[in-house]
């Protein structure tokens, strides 16, 4: 069977939160993500710096036209998320598409609040044989968080060059 995740996200953080009270917290809707870690959207692996010097990486595998890459010195965590991998994702023109965390069994709950903290509610279920996804839809970017029968769980989130205006067109068609 597969995990179903729902969590209520309250407000911003309270420092003065006394032991047996229960903490609140704002969920501010991100509208979009640029890239992830310096890397912004459409970059090159030559062009891509943090701090003026060039972003080691190292190739992985190459699925379809795309070229997956890993940086060596990664930190395999986002909060406290732990992940066994991060794929930077390049298309057949090698520029930055995409990324994918590939996440450790017992983060679900993790990544699912940071995703719903940083993105609000999902936008979209998918069921599949092998997994459930939750997609959000942002200005620019998508978000697919895949969680797996296995307890396994990846999440990859795809911009788009043109800031997502395609899909706002393609969305209103009226030709059929």
């Amino acid at each position: 069977m597969l995990f179903a995740a729902s969590f209520s996200l309250h407000a911003q953080y309270e420092d003065d939160v006394q032991p047996g009270e229960d903490a609140t917290y704002t969920v501010v809707k991100q509208e979009t993500v640029e890239g992830l870690r310096g890397m912004k959207w459409g970059d090159t692996r030559r062009s891509a710096r943090i701090n003026g010097q060039p972003i080691e990486l190292q190739f992985s595998e190459k699925v379809g036209n795309k070229s997956y890459y890993i940086r060596p010195a990664e930190n395999n965590s986002i909060g406290t998320a732990e992940l066994d991998l991060i794929y930077y994702v390049f298309d057949k023109d090698g520029r930055f598409e995409s990324f994918v965390l590939e996440g450790k069994p017992g983060g679900l709950e993790d990544m699912m609040f940071i995703l719903e903290n940083k993105f609000g509610k999902f936008d979209k279920v998918q069921n599949a044989n092998t997994y459930r996804g939750l997609i959000w839809y942002l200005k620019g970017a998508e978000v697919k968080l895949y969680m797996m029968e296995n307890d396994d769980y990846r999440v990859k989130i795809t911009g788009f060059p043109d800031g997502g205006n395609s899909r706002l067109i393609n969305s209103r068609v009226n030709d059929f």
